[in-house]
């Protein structure tokens, strides 16, 4: 389904993300965030590890904006993000508002032009994210790339001048 030069492209946006010592969960949605003793806490840490930044907004890019929005775009109630919305615990437009709420708080800035570059950025990263979560999933060929394509459409139209947020 990859080809040598999607291969060389996705290997090149990967390379020019900067080594990092930063935690990063790689799983990190609302269901993995519990109260306890009026503090919240982090759960299902399995995957964490050490890498940079722009792996946790990735994958929380896909889970509460990327996956919805990708149903909507395609004009029909897709079964599978219904089910990702329903596993989450809130609907799609409520994962996305919670995105919306997150990303002031994060990068420390209303500027929205800002706020907007980071966002085109970070959803240039998603569909790494789900391309390696398919390539995971048992199913056929035929049927992986018909779900890979469109990924890959988006990944060779973004990655060649994709590079990471400086400063996070």
């Amino acid at each position: 389904i990859i080809t040598a030069e999607d291969k060389a492209l996705i290997d090149g946006a990967i390379d020019r993300i900067p080594s990092r010592n930063t935690f990063v969960h790689m799983d990190y949605h609302p269901k993995n965030v519990m109260l306890s003793n009026n503090e919240l806490v982090l759960i299902d840490v399995g995957d964490s590890g050490l890498g940079h930044p722009i792996a946790d907004l990735l994958v929380t890019y896909a889970h509460l904006v990327f996956i919805g929005r990708m149903a909507e775009k395609h004009g029909r109630g897709d079964p599978a993000a219904e089910r990702h919305a329903k596993t989450l615990g809130l609907d799609n437009k409520t994962l996305a508002a919670v995105w919306e709420a997150m990303m002031p708080e994060y990068f420390g800035t209303t500027d929205t032009e800002t706020l907007k570059r980071y966002e085109e950025i970070i959803g240039g990263y998603a569909p790494l994210f789900m391309l390696c979560g398919i390539c995971l999933i048992p199913m056929p060929d035929e049927k992986c790339a018909m779900i890979a394509e469109p990924l890959l459409e988006m990944i060779r139209k973004t990655l060649p001048t994709l590079n990471p947020i400086e400063g996070i």
